[in-house]
């Protein structure tokens, strides 16, 4: 009978039909391991298959054994004596907290209540913690290479940077500080179970981060150069570029005007685009999913927008050195911001196939000084196992040496003159006690 490899459900014994039978691999440390014949039928098979019915413990170790062979991550739950080879083929196991003692210790994880819940709760916050760090470095790589890029365009075309040490100090907080409370505490979405697992080759800023990095650094730069080159046009407050922020003419007044109106439209792009990094999926629109889920989140937006505005006032102007702006010069710089959110959503409707042109700056899979001395040597140590388990020839070999016949040993060569000098020393001893005999 020929078996449907487009089957949800089987027998072991279709299954093994199937694949075409299975063969014993050695793992090269006295583990004998069971892998399917014919991978390529084994990939059709598994496909579709989601239930195996009667299946045995070398059913559960081919399976592990044939997705590990396809380079997938494999999981393997169990909890008795015959679960222990699986287990210890998995990527990641886990094992019944009313399992037998010895699958516990094979597991990476225990689940004490028993729950499949759980198990599904702990892959969403071990992924979420990868996802929340790749919200944060999308973030501050972006702030950080947009205020370079304006500070260096200030300085060329305004004669001065329009962020000076204290605007600086204080985005550096934005970017560093609370954008890691706000972004590394995100709880887990419940489409993130729908992504596939991390790899040994998945790196984490990808090219779907890369493109936003890119992008809204060039939207920021862009925005701030409209507000930089026109903003005296559309706020009416002309100046000279020789006039000075720190004097009192009303040229200087106009230009200090001026680089605080650049100062909050900058804070106001970092301030929505941090909302943008709340998710990061190629096709992730709504930045508002779920947010009111997040209380850090929230309470560190209403901080940055509160201080946003103290700012203009007279309660922190003193510290951030800027002018006084009016309720529509101030707001006009939110909507400027806001336009961060608009930048997003049109860099995540560019087609997927521009994704893999994106370059990618850092290299992950290189490690930097890898050609010196010394990490050379961490590197080789590194690979070394504290302790390799003894193949079988290896282990015979050893108890061969160690069981070897008494008839060779070289004590009988000793034996004789041991005898003679127990002899002697007995014989001493007789004289000795006659001496004592004759005293008396």
């Amino acid at each position: 009978m020929q078996t449907e490899v487009n089957q949800q459900a089987m027998e072991a014994s279709e299954f093994r039909e199937a694949i075409q039978g299975f063969v014993e691999v050695d793992d090269g440390e006295g583990n004998i391991q069971y892998e399917p014949k014919d991978l390529q039928a084994f990939r059709q098979v598994i496909e579709n298959l989601k239930v195996i019915a009667r299946a045995d413990p070398i059913d559960k170790d081919i399976i592990a054994c044939g997705l590990k062979q396809m380079d997938r991550k494999v999981v393997v739950v169990g909890d008795g004596l015959n679960d222990i080879e699986a287990l210890e083929t998995a990527d990641v196991s886990f094992a019944m907290g009313s399992g037998c003692s010895l699958a516990k210790k094979s597991a990476n994880m225990v689940l004490c209540d028993d729950n499949f819940v759980s198990l599904a709760k702990s892959i969403m916050w071990g992924r979420n913690i990868y996802t929340n760090v790749k919200r944060f470095l999308q973030f501050q790589i972006t702030c950080n290479l947009s205020c370079l890029l304006v500070v260096m365009i200030g300085y060329v075309f305004l004669f001065e940077s329009p962020l000076n040490a204290i605007m600086l100090l204080w985005i550096n907080m934005i970017m560093d500080t609370l954008a890691a409370l706000a972004l590394a505490t995100t709880p887990p979405f419940t489409n993130i179970m729908k992504q596939g697992p991390t790899t040994q080759n998945t790196e984490v800023i990808g090219s779907v981060v890369w493109r936003q990095i890119y992008g809204m650094t060039i939207w920021n730069v862009l925005i701030m150069c409209i507000v930089m080159f026109g903003g005296q046009a559309m706020y009416s407050i002309p100046y000279l570029r020789s006039d000075r922020i720190t004097g009192s003419t009303a040229g200087d007044v106009n230009k200090k005007l001026h680089m605080s109106i650049l100062f909050h439209t900058f804070c106001f792009l970092q301030f929505f685009n941090q909302i943008n990094c709340r998710v990061v999926g190629v096709k992730d629109y709504n930045v508002f999913t779920r947010f009111f889920c997040n209380w850090i989140f929230i309470g560190v937006c209403v901080l940055i927008f509160a201080i946003q505005y103290m700012a203009q006032t007279v309660l922190l102007q003193w510290v951030f050195q800027t002018s006084r702006l009016d309720a529509q010069q101030f707001f006009s710089c939110v909507v400027w911001g806001s336009t961060a959110l608009l930048g997003s959503l049109l860099l995540k409707l560019t087609p997927e196939r521009w994704i893999e042109k994106v370059p990618m700056i850092i290299k992950e899979d290189t490690v930097l000084g890898e050609n010196n001395m010394l990490m050379a040597a961490y590197i080789e140590q590194n690979g070394k196992k504290a302790f390799v388990k003894k193949s079988k020839d290896e282990a015979e070999s050893d108890d061969e040496f160690s069981n070897v016949d008494k008839n060779d040993s070289h004590d009988d060569d000793f034996k004789p003159a041991k005898d003679e000098e127990m002899n002697l020393i007995s014989e001493r001893d007789g004289d000795d006690q006659f001496k004592n005999i004759g005293k008396f």
